[in-house]
């Protein structure tokens, strides 16, 4: 073994960016200057010096995309479809990067220590950390990952071979100070032999794991079998030089121990970055249980990460830039050159390119040309908002793990190809699958000469629309409409979670009876004008497609009374689904606009076999019921719409958002899709069409749904009262509210175009705070069984999915209890208002159970209800 190369004295390979070109070659214009992403471009660029081997790259400025991950994001992987960020202290997290122009965070998994370094492979998470080894962790569901298995890393300090450097060590020592220092040094290390290591790096190749573990060592571990790991061996690469050994003896700090903290892998041989030595160490591997130090070369600063490629490792040293290094012969590693003048810290190598993360205020990725490595080149440099650990390139995209600003994500410079050279004075070429709305310049280069032109091309992202409709109106004159209430909510709630998503207030067409309306509280009106049958067809017709953008997609929602293919505009007109069509068809015969309509009320799933687009338009409808009744409790939150519109504003996708909801209200009512248009619901092809389809920016929140683990089970009464039991029942956000929904044995609404308002809720608590929660519900005064969903909502209003059980009743048919007039078998507030309408004269027949006679509550024998049940009630309500 060779005692290693200083590169301190290497000479400087400078680094430099192109010339400034003095040639024929000019910009003049270009046209257009503005397009949509998405949609392809055809651009013509004027200017002179145009000929075979001109060339044209589309040049980002200044955009990206960002998603906080709350913590300091220092590693990253990128999946399919996702990308997973090492956040140090905050744990892993997952980001949602299917369209990655809209990334989102997905799901998130802490740990108790901190977070060094990832490798992803497959689906699992292989995470080093400070003190629990290697984390597996499965992201296969990505919005919950979950720990799937552990390696822990035992210290395993080896001094074999070195127990006469002690002992003489140890001897001076004494002889010196007198002191017994043998003693003391082995009692201290037998107690460090007991710790784990703190594993700052990690790699994976087919079952063998590799650990680069402070201080000193690299472990090379068998995960055959995931749940038993094997530890094949363990290298101490601290005494890869044995003079260093007194230096170890008298470092109590650690100061002058092997950090790890990096490695790559190329077929047996093994590349480590030493941070604290300052040293690239080579290692042969062929032998797992025996592996071999190779050479070593130091640098005049800490290496940080290592690449390999081909016969070349490219090391990042911190203040002292990047590092080549001739690896052809890993017994004898060279120096080739460096590219000086940054910081390095992270590097991933792609095409002939390395991209550098510097760690120092400049806050840049640097991109360099290695393609020739004796002589490497900063060809560009991407700033990001905070010092960047790691990037990795892939697809045009680069992928930054940016400390505090969590991941960001920005295009790279495109190279255009074909491009079409009219003449020495005009080229022309196609822009398309641009995904990145913001301004890009264009940089046209030939052999000689080069120029570039900023601010040339502005992309913007489609116009989306969309028109809510509050059906209804609150009761007037003699119309009664026993859900405006409800209604209001949830057209309300869709309004906010469509300005969450990012609609702009003119974006937004809001119908609704009652106008003088200030949904988002910044001092203006947001409904635009009264729901009304000529203006609902205005705002399809007309509304709809006055923008100086293309609209890409409208989006409808109406909610309120509805019936057989019918929907209620307001207290005196309907809206018929043949009707809506027709309008929905002259709005798609002139715009090739998807339309997206959500119709929530009893009986909208009979608009589907009307809804049916024109040829070769894309229209997606959805209802939340089928031809039954809808559901609108707890003032309309606990209903189809309320929790569609809760999805799309923790930024659901639409198949997601769909089935959310549809899951919540299965018990009651079945809501259909139909996404490719010929009328028939709940196809698997119509959770395809549906799938990926962001709301606004699909924005989401962080929060998952609260967890119900488990509930009673279900159980047989003969009484009228019943407790019950939910838990452990968690939120990362808290939890606001756990509640049952009853519906009794034979329920059935009274027809199905009248919705479903008067179903019992009761809710559960937690007096102890051991996340159990509790409640006794008194109204089981009838034979046969009771369903029992059970619900809990967060601090953020997201809702559980419902757990069921069930309660037997083996009493009476009917059960009598004093005081109760309205038939729900308890004596409350609701008696005492039912009774005063029946002393009034009015009609209270809406207030009382059908199969229930209110003699039966009766207090002083007369058999009616009266004054006395009425202040019976009162009393008790009073104790």
């Amino acid at each position: 073994m060779k005692s290693g190369k200083n590169l301190m004295g290497m000479v400087l390979v400078c680094c430099f960016l192109y010339a400034e070109a003095y040639g024929e070659l000019r910009i003049d214009t270009v046209s257009p200057s503005y397009g949509i992403t998405g949609q392809p471009l055809e651009i013509t660029v004027s200017g002179s010096g145009f000929g075979p081997d001109t060339r044209v790259t589309l040049v980002p400025e200044g955009i990206s995309r960002m998603v906080d991950t709350g913590g300091q994001a220092i590693d990253l992987e990128i999946g399919e479809g996702f990308a997973c960020v090492a956040d140090s202290l905050a744990g892993l997290k997952v980001i949602d990067i299917r369209d990655p122009a809209f990334p989102r965070l997905s799901g998130e998994l802490g740990f108790a220590d901190m977070i060094w370094d990832i490798q992803l492979s497959g689906t699992t998470v292989y995470a080093a950390t400070s003190l629990s080894g290697v984390m597996m962790i499965d992201v296969t569901k990505p919005a919950s990952p979950a720990l799937s298995g552990n390696v822990k890393i035992p210290a395993s300090w080896d001094l074999s071979g070195y127990e006469d450097i002690l002992k003489s060590f140890a001897f001076d020592y004494e002889e010196t100070w007198g002191m017994d220092i043998e003693s003391m040094l082995m009692e201290y290390l037998s107690g460090m032999a007991d710790d784990n290591l703190s594993t700052v790096s990690v790699l994976l190749k087919d079952n063998l794991l590799i650990t680069g573990d402070y201080p000193d060592y690299v472990h090379l571990i068998d995960i055959t079998d995931r749940s038993n790991p094997v530890i094949l061996s363990a290298v101490n690469i601290s005494l890869a030089d044995e003079d260093d050994w007194e230096t170890w003896i008298y470092d109590p700090y650690y100061t002058n121990m092997a950090w790890p903290s990096g490695m790559a892998l190329q077929d047996n041989i093994l590349f480590i970055a030493d941070n604290m030595k300052k040293r690239l160490i080579t290692a042969d591997i062929s032998d797992r249980a025996q592996p071999v130090i190779l050479d070593y070369v130091t640098f005049p600063d800490s290496p940080v990460k290592v690449a390999v490629e081909g016969n070349y490792a490219y090391v990042t040293v911190m203040n002292k830039g990047l590092f080549v290094i001739d690896a052809g012969n890993p017994s004898d590693l060279r120096p080739v050159s460096k590219i000086d003048g940054i910081s390095g810290y992270g590097i991933a190598l792609k095409d002939g390119k390395a991209y550098v993360s510097a760690s120092n205020l400049s806050c840049r990725v640097h991109e360099a040309d290695i393609r020739n490595p004796a002589v490497p080149v900063i060809t560009d440099s991407f700033q990001v908002s905070e010092c960047p650990y790691q990037a990795v390139p892939k697809d045009g995209l680069l992928y930054v793990a940016g400390g505090k600003a969590g991941l960001t994500i920005l295009p790279l410079p495109k190279q255009i190809s074909p491009v079409t050279v009219q003449d020495e004075n005009h080229i022309t070429f196609t822009l398309s699958d641009i995904r990145f709305s913001g301004t890009y310049g264009l940089r046209i280069e030939n052999d000689t000469d080069k120029r570039e032109k900023t601010g040339a091309i502005t992309f913007s992202e489609p116009v989306s629309k969309a028109i809510i409709i509050a059906g209804g109106g609150p009761s007037y004159g003699t119309w009664k409409n026993g859900i405006w209430e409800e209604t209001l909510r949830c057209a309300n709630y869709a309004y906010l979670a469509l300005i969450r998503q990012g609609y702009r207030p003119e974006d937004i067409h809001y119908l609704n009876p009652v106008t003088d309306i200030d949904v988002d509280a910044d001092g203006t009106k947001d409904a635009d004008a009264p729901a009304t049958r000529e203006n609902v067809k205005t705002a399809i017709t007309e509304w709809a497609n006055q923008s100086q953008l293309p609209v890409s997609e409208l989006l409808i929602y109406m909610v309120d009374h509805g019936g057989n293919r019918t929907f209620r505009i307001n207290a005196n007109e309907m809206m018929t689904a043949g009707e809506l069509d027709e309008w929905l068809d002259t709005f798609q015969t002139v715009s090739d606009t998807r339309v997206i309509l959500v119709y929530d009320a009893c009986q909208s799933g009979t608009f589907l076999p009307e809804l049916t687009p024109v040829a070769d338009r894309e229209r997606i409808v959805i209802s939340g019921a089928s031809d039954e009744s809808a559901v609108f409790l707890l003032n309309g939150m606990y209903s189809f719409s309320y929790q569609f519109w809760s999805a799309v504003f923790g930024g659901d996708y639409l198949d997601d958002a769909f089935y959310y909801a549809k899951d919540m209200m299965e018990t009651f009512q079945t809501a259909r899709m139909d996404a490719n248009g010929n009328g028939i619901p709940n196809e698997l092809i119509d959770q395809r069409l549906a799938d990926r389809i962001v709301i606004g920016k699909g924005l989401k929140l962080a929060s998952d749904l609260p967890q119900i683990a488990r509930v009673c089970d279900p159980q047989t009464i003969t009484g009228i009262s019943a407790d019950f039991w939910a838990g452990p029942v968690t939120d990362a956000d808290g939890i606001q509210k756990v509640w049952a929904v009853i519906t009794p044995p034979g329920y059935a609404p009274d027809a199905p175009d009248i919705p479903i308002t008067d179903l019992p809720v009761f809710e559960l608590t937690d007096a102890d705070a051991d996340d159990i929660f509790e409640g006794t519900y008194r109204g089981f005064c009838r034979s046969g069984i009771y369903s029992i969903q059970i619900y809990a909502s967060d601090t953020t209003g997201m809702f559980s999915l419902p757990v069921h059980t069930s309660v037997t009743g083996t009493g009476d048919e009917v059960s009598c209890i004093k005081g109760d007039i309205n038939g729900d078998c308890l004596a409350d507030l609701s008696d005492v208002l039912t009774g005063l309408k029946i002393l009034s004269g009015e009609n209270s027949s809406d207030l009382i159970r059908e199969d229930y006679s209110p003699e039966c509550g009766d207090v002083n024998g007369d058999g009616k209800a009266g004054m006395e049940e009425v202040l019976y009630v009162l009393k008790r309500i009073g104790e």
